[in-house]
């Protein structure tokens, strides 16, 4: 399957050394139209989507879900892998990627910029008492984790994968 001198991609132990043995399964081919470096980030995205909607959250068809950026590496992954579960999705992103996901899919979109107008477009759409199952939360700026929240079912599932302004237990 794999020829030396072939550009590969793939996840495993031991990954940063000049050499490694890897079972063939968690390796793959690296598209032609990718540099090495974003070669690089693709087993990384998909082993974190992996890892929370499949591992985490066990994300089910006819559930709800909430994806933050949802244009992004991880959002569009997360969306992918939603949609083949059979999940209702909701994202937010840049105004001028709505369409784009839109075109994937996603069942609805909202901003990610304005907090306040994200929280009335998913009241809008979801009804007053409407909610989530999950959410997958990257956003760390304004009042989008509380919202998020808000939205969250009383038995839903929420993820965090952002870096910054993470909530603390207690909060």
């Amino acid at each position: 399957r794999f020829q030396i001198g072939d550009e590969i991609i793939g996840m495993g132990q031991d990954c940063l050394r000049d050499v490694i043995v890897q079972n063939q399964v968690l390796l793959h081919h690296k598209p032609r139209s990718l540099s090495m470096a974003e070669g690089a980030t693709l087993p990384v995205v998909f082993c974190t989507v992996e890892l929370a909607l499949h591992e985490l959250v066990g994300l089910k068809r006819g559930e709800r879900i909430l994806i933050h950026a949802g244009a992004g590496g991880v959002g569009l992954t997360a969306i992918q892998y939603a949609k083949r579960v059979g999940a209702y999705v909701f994202a937010t992103a840049s105004e001028a990627k709505h369409e784009y996901l839109r075109d994937l899919g996603v069942d609805f979109v909202t901003t990610s910029r304005d907090a306040s107008k994200f929280l009335q477009d998913m009241r809008d759409v979801l009804g007053p008492n409407g909610t989530v199952d999950v959410v997958l939360n990257s956003l760390s700026h304004d009042e989008y984790i509380p919202y998020s929240l808000d939205l969250l079912s009383c038995t839903g599932r929420f993820v965090e994968i952002g870096k910054n302004g993470i909530w603390s237990p207690e909060e």
